[in-house]
C-alpha cells in the first residue's frame, strides 16, 4: 500500500501537499473501517432486539443502505412480521442495530444499542456521516 506521501491525487499533486486529498483519504479510511467492521448475524440481532432506541435517522431504508453500502436483512420480529435490520460494529467494538420499516422509502430508521446513547450516537455519526437524531 502506498503511503500518503507517495500517493498521487487525481490532479497530480501529492496527497500530503493537498489538504482536500488528505480529507478524502481520511474519509476513505473511515468508510473502509466501517465496511470492514460491518457484520450481521441473527445472534447479534437477538442481543440488540431488546436494546433501547437511542436515535433516529430521517432517511429511508434504501437511502441508508446505499449510503452505508449495506443491506437491511429481514429477521424474525415479534409476531408474524419480520424486522428489517442492519447490524454494524463500530470501531470501538460496540454493536448498533439500524431497524427500518417495511417500506423501502419511508424516512424512518431507528437506532438501537446497549450502552451510552450519546457517545454511541456520536460514534455512529462520525463513522457514517449520517445525521442521528436523539431517540
Amino acid at each position: 500500500m502506498l503511503s500518503s506521501v507517495s500517493r498521487i491525487s487525481h490532479s497530480g499533486v501529492h496527497a500530503a501537499d493537498d489538504p482536500m486529498a488528505r480529507i478524502c483519504q481520511s474519509v476513505r479510511r473511515l468508510a473502509d473501517a466501517l465496511i470492514e467492521q460491518r457484520s450481521f448475524s441473527s445472534d447479534r440481532w437477538t442481543e440488540l432486539a431488546t436494546a433501547p432506541t437511542i436515535g433516529r435517522i430521517r432517511l429511508s431504508r434504501l437511502s441508508v443502505g446505499e449510503h452505508l453500502n449495506g443491506l437491511f436483512e429481514p429477521v424474525p420480529g415479534t409476531g408474524d412480521q419480520p424486522v428489517n435490520v442492519l447490524v454494524l460494529r463500530l470501531g470501538s467494538g460496540e454493536q448498533v442495530a439500524l431497524v427500518a420499516p417495511e417500506s423501502f422509502t419511508e424516512p424512518r430508521v431507528t437506532v438501537r444499542a446497549h450502552g451510552d446513547g450519546p457517545s454511541t450516537r456520536d460514534a455512529l455519526r462520525e463513522f457514517t456521516g449520517l445525521d442521528i437524531e436523539t431517540g
